[in-house]
């Protein structure tokens, strides 16, 4: 998992956050068949010279694969600016090939009507559209098949995709080139995989970060309930926990301490889960999670009673007032925030790579005093961040902007929303492990032995990682939600994910 992890970090920006990157800058081409043979890149941005992400990935496929770009030329003539999108994409697609010394295979078909071409883009579930009222079809798509004739396939090329582009062909390669993907376990408790309403209407209304995660791994719901984490589990992701028994916190504790990886995203008020109306469309009484116990164990804390602001990453909304003319006023509300490279660390290869993030009213780490372990900022806000309660972002009645923007007042700290931790960590159950639920204490006789305890295969406890170890905690789970980060649109028929900030994962040129 490690190898894996370092093959992908610089490429997805550390995707054990799943859903953090940015955009890149879309260039006019330089296009010349004289240059093309020796791999000169003169553009400003040099936008043919790959990432050290893609490289990374191409250097690790061990068996071929095979790439068909199937474009009509029709498309191609009749529609310039689809042709010269079509012919970066051509280009970037020998660029891959140059580079992975013979292991990609590109093939190249214009698919006319009614030809085999056509027939095997069909077949590959690409998407044809017509270009008039004749019917006719036109393609603009890409089939990847690997040595076990798996598949990947970008059905038809979205223009509005273009600044993704390196990433979406990086992604097809990725998936053909991994032919066992890393399995991850997700505790949530949020429906970010779906609604079972939603499903059964046939519809998909799972969370774009979902999606993400199950492209590149092999994911695994597991039980808020769980009394136990999965052997082959190499990283827990913890979308808004809320746990629900003492034997799963045991688990997640013991699994961390034997070497696994854990990522956390807790929120002292989660506005995702406000809005998440529960069975019989009442709001949820409580939209907070946290793992003190845990937390503790691991030398930090996350205050479940204040959410942090920050005026200089506030975002501007517009709010109701009483005054007749105006009825609307815009305000700086500093607990939706729209962050910076000012506040990501750039040292740190998990979030160097970034632009900007939307936070909502988020939570704050602080390292305990006596904590022995290395607390490294991920994240953090500027010196003119404050806090209020959560009681403020609760009620009475809806949220108000106004309202609570006038109770805030900066305090001239910086505040810790995200953080990794490194080091040996200690048991969270010095005491031993829960005992399991309903179980009694019963006190034998005056005089009566007690009962001899049936063996159990239970492992013996670890009270300490053998070696350092990772966990990365986040304290605010909205950044995940679809509104904070992407427009999902349909696009012939494809559920389409749009950034509209840089929350969403990409190669860096």
């Amino acid at each position: 998992m490690d190898t894996a992890r370092t093959r992908q970090r610089t490429l997805f920006s550390g995707l054990g956050l799943a859903i953090i990157a940015v955009l890149f800058v879309a260039v006019v081409i330089l296009s010349n068949a004289l240059l093309r043979s020796t791999r000169i890149d003169l553009t400003d941005d040099r936008l043919y010279t790959v990432s050290e992400g893609t490289r990374a990935v191409i250097g690790k496929i061990d068996e071929p694969i095979t790439l068909r770009f199937y474009l009509s030329d029709r498309l191609a003539r009749e529609i310039p600016a689809i042709g010269i999108y079509a012919q970066r994409v051509r280009d970037l697609l020998e660029e891959y090939a140059a580079i992975s010394d013979g292991k990609i295979r590109l093939e190249v078909y214009d698919p006319e009507p009614f030809s085999p071409a056509e027939d095997r883009a069909v077949g590959f579930g690409l998407q044809g559209v017509p270009v008039d009222q004749s019917g006719e079809l036109v393609y603009f798509g890409l089939a990847g098949t690997n040595a076990v004739d798996e598949r990947e396939i970008i059905p038809f090329f979205d223009q509005s995709r273009e600044a993704l582009l390196e990433y979406d062909l990086t992604k097809v390669v990725h998936n053909l080139a991994t032919l066992e993907k890393p399995k991850v376990g997700l505790i949530s408790g949020l429906p970010i995989a779906g609604t079972p309403y939603a499903a059964r209407a046939g519809q998909d209304d799972s969370w774009v970060v979902y999606g993400q995660l199950r492209q590149f791994f092999d994911v695994q719901m597991l039980s808020a309930n769980a009394p136990t984490i999965p052997d082959d589990i190499k990283l827990l992701v913890l979308i808004h926990p809320k746990i629900g028994s003492e034997a799963t916190l045991y688990a997640i504790d013991q699994f961390v301490l034997g070497g696994g990886k854990v990522l956390a995203f807790v929120d002292p008020f989660s506005e995702a889960e406000a809005t998440t109306p529960q069975p019989g469309g009442q709001p949820p009484s409580d939209t907070s999670s946290n793992l003190p116990k845990l937390f503790k164990a691991w030398g930090i804390e996350v205050p479940g009673d204040t959410v942090v602001g920050d005026l200089a990453a506030a975002r501007r909304v517009q709010v109701p007032t009483r005054n007749a003319q105006t009825r609307v006023a815009a305000i700086d509300y500093p607990f939706w925030l729209s962050l910076g490279k000012r506040n990501f660390d750039a040292d740190s290869p998990v979030v160097a790579q970034l632009e900007t993030m939307n936070i909502a009213s988020p939570g704050h780490i602080v390292k305990l005093p006596d904590s022995t372990v290395a607390v490294e900022p991920l994240i953090t806000t500027s010196r003119q961040s404050g806090t209020v309660a959560t009681s403020v972002m609760q009620g009475p009645g809806p949220m108000d902007p106004l309202r609570i923007t006038n109770a805030f007042k900066p305090t001239g700290e910086q505040y810790v929303l995200a953080a990794r931790l490194h080091g040996k960590l200690k048991t969270a159950f010095p005491e031993g492990p829960p005992k399991p639920a309903g179980e009694a204490a019963e006190k034998p006789a005056d005089g009566a032995a007690a009962a001899p305890k049936p063996e159990t295969a239970t492992p013996k406890q670890l009270m300490e990682s053998a070696e350092e170890t990772n966990v990365v905690v986040v304290a605010d789970v909205d950044m995940l939600a679809d509104g904070l980060w992407v427009r999902v649109q349909d696009f012939f028929g494809q559920r389409v994910a749009m950034p509209i900030n840089a929350s969403a994962p990409r190669s860096r040129s």
